[in-house]
């Protein structure tokens, strides 16, 4: 246990024993992700160019995913990578990389999984729709879909500003 710049005391990151493999599991409905109907896969690669720079450029004031994103960047370097399957995630990694799922499909490649078609593909439609502002709100709906229109992601989202 290490005790935070606030006071409270929190339980430090445990790595995961596995290997990274090339390509690893971000959003699925397997994690019970909201809204989730495909699956998101990212490569390890996409996720190394990402973890790289944003360890430099941000602090989790939960010890325990700042300890995760400075992990990811030693479990997805190249050289540790191996080949084979697709690598899920541990609960404190997901929390690092589930908000950041739409920055590390920008670094390519990434695949998604669209059930209804049983395909991989190497690209989504990302049909996200602006609702527009109101107030000190505006809201937006996420929808990716598969090339052939299967809805992958739906989830609706409303940001407050203050």
């Amino acid at each position: 246990m290490i005790e935070s710049v606030t006071g409270q005391v929190q339980e430090g990151y445990k790595p995961p024993d596995i290997h990274c493999s090339d390509w690893v599991l971000i959003l699925s409905p397997a994690y019970g992700d909201k809204g989730m109907r495909g699956s998101l896969v990212v490569s390890a690669e996409s996720i190394y160019a990402w973890a790289s720079t944003h360890v430099n450029r941000s602090w989790n004031s939960v010890l325990a995913q700042q300890q995760a994103l400075e992990h990811l960047v030693i479990w997805t370097k190249p050289e540790n990578v191996i080949d084979g399957y697709v690598t899920l995630l541990d609960e404190v990694q997901r929390g690092v990389l589930q908000e950041y799922a739409g920055n590390l499909i920008k670094n390519q490649p990434y695949r998604a999984w669209c059930p209804e078609c049983k395909h991989l593909y190497e690209q989504f439609i990302d049909a996200t729709e602006y609702l527009g502002k109101e107030g000190n709100e505006s809201r937006s709906t996420q929808i990716w879909k598969c090339p052939d229109g299967h809805i992958l992601r739906l989830i609706s989202k409303t940001y407050t500003y203050f």
